[in-house]
């Protein structure tokens, strides 16, 4: 499941932050979450809820949410666009965007550790 991708490398990325600080706990983690992981807050926290459960280390993390506005990409100008509510034209040249695709959807922005 795609799901389960990004959730094993959110854990993965996690752990490691955590031992090259050296630390004993992770209290909070700050995740980006974009339109890309087709995810929201509640399938996230439910995906990593067990995840975390079984990590000692993680299981009392607050977690944080950074959300991402959906990007487009224009194949006729090259353009980079923020997509606005209903809109996937380019705003330079009118054509139709495409995804950007080079968001994972879900990232570790910030983990404090104790």
């Amino acid at each position: 499941m795609h799901e389960d991708h990004l959730i094993d490398g959110v854990i993965t990325d996690i752990k490691q932050r955590l031992q090259a600080a050296g630390g004993s706990r992770v209290s909070r983690i700050l995740l980006e979450l974009s339109p890309d992981s087709h995810m929201d807050e509640i399938s996230v926290e439910m995906h990593l809820e067990s995840h975390l459960a079984e990590e000692a280390a993680m299981a009392d993390a607050k977690i944080e949410y950074r959300h991402v506005p959906p990007r487009l990409f224009c194949p006729a100008c090259n353009a980079e666009f923020e997509r606005q509510p209903g809109v996937f034209t380019c705003p330079q040249c009118a054509k139709p965007g495409r995804p950007c695709g080079h968001r994972s959807g879900l990232r570790v922005l910030e983990v404090d550790i104790v």
